[in-house]
């Protein structure tokens, strides 16, 4: 997969950022019903992007849909999902979040992410050593090298989990 088909989930994620750079953490006080409207929205597009394809599954027994509906699931998919988690991330954000923002705001979430995040960092690392080790012994120096990277890089995560690099 080419890196530019992910460019619009990346640059909806821009623009949030972009957003929450110029609002400063302010409450955003907006009309119920476009709050409602906006959460409607987020969820179907959201259910759509999970069950596209679901339909033709059902009815033909078999995975099959054609090349058309295929394209253009593929290529409104991931835009779709990303418009859906920004309206749930900017809704939290900015205090319109309802049962969602306090389910989402538990504190017990957050060893999980610094969890999560320590293994995104890492796997890598181990990815490397996972394969060169079914590699021939001729690279068994450069495992030794990646794996003395990942000690000395990741270490201070194991340590200091609040240690952002």
């Amino acid at each position: 997969m080419k890196p530019y088909t992910r460019a619009p989930a990346y640059l909806v994620g821009m623009l949030l950022g972009y957003g929450f750079t110029c609002m400063k953490k302010r409450r955003v006080h907006l009309h119920r019903g476009f709050i409602c409207l906006g959460w409607a929205i987020a969820v179907a597009i959201a259910m759509t992007v999970i069950l596209g394809l679901n339909k033709q599954y059902a009815e033909l027994g078999s995975y099959y849909a054609s090349n058309t509906m295929r394209s253009f699931y593929n290529a409104t998919a991931r835009f779709g999902w990303a418009l859906s988690m920004a309206w749930v991330i900017w809704a939290c954000h900015t205090g319109n979040g309802g049962p969602a923002g306090v389910v989402l705001a538990w504190p017990g979430f957050a060893p999980l992410s610094k969890l999560t995040y320590a293994v995104f960092i890492m796997h890598p690392d181990l990815m490397i050593v996972f394969y060169y080790n079914l590699i021939p012994s001729m690279y068994h120096a450069v495992i030794y090298t990646d794996f003395s990277s990942i000690t000395v890089n990741h270490f201070p995560l194991l340590v200091n989990p609040e240690h952002n690099p």
